[in-house]
């Protein structure tokens, strides 16, 4: 990943799957950084709120979020 982002944002509203799937990628790449969120909602909040150089490489999205869906999260960015 030289010369790339190290930054994965991350959202599952099960903080059990998060933490598991966190240790995973660190596991696999310790230099990582993963940004962890709970809602569809607060992913949005995060993307609004990093800097254009620190925006995430990759975002992973559970599908079933209470308050907004991948589907809904993937429209609104």
């Amino acid at each position: 990943m030289r010369g790339t982002s190290r930054l994965i944002l991350l959202a599952d509203d099960d903080a059990d799957d998060r933490e598991l799937l966190t240790q995973v990628l660190l596991g696999l790449e310790p230099a990582l950084e993963i940004l962890p969120a709970s809602s569809g909602k607060q992913v949005i909040q995060v993307l609004q709120t990093l800097p254009g150089d620190k925006q995430p490489s990759l975002i992973i999205l559970d599908y079933n979020m209470p308050d907004m869906t991948a589907e809904k999260v993937l429209q609104a960015i």
